[in-house]
């Protein structure tokens, strides 16, 4: 190997952050497609089992403190079930 020749340690810094990045992209999609899933099985088109897939993630939401910023979220896609302010609707 002589001097003049480029080391990989340059390809080894980008394929860490791609390990890093892309289950980082999936957690967040993953989180994110739950309120157009909840739509859609609003309309009878997505069954309930496959519903049940975000049930791991409503479970984290409950110990922590994102569970009000992601209602408000879901309350662009379903202003029936949740509120503004990030509370669930309550039927009486």
């Amino acid at each position: 190997m002589t001097p003049e020749e480029p080391t990989t340690e340059e390809k080894s810094y980008r394929s860490y952050w791609g390990f890093v990045l892309w289950p980082l992209a999936v957690i967040v999609f993953y989180a994110l497609s739950a309120a157009p899933a909840s739509l859609v099985y609003k309309k009878g088109i997505f069954p309930q089992e496959l519903v049940n897939v975000y049930r791991p993630l409503e479970l984290a939401l409950f110990t922590t403190h994102l569970e009000r910023p992601f209602f408000m979220y879901m309350h662009l896609w379903r202003p029936d079930m949740y509120n503004r302010d990030g509370t669930v609707v309550r039927g009486e």
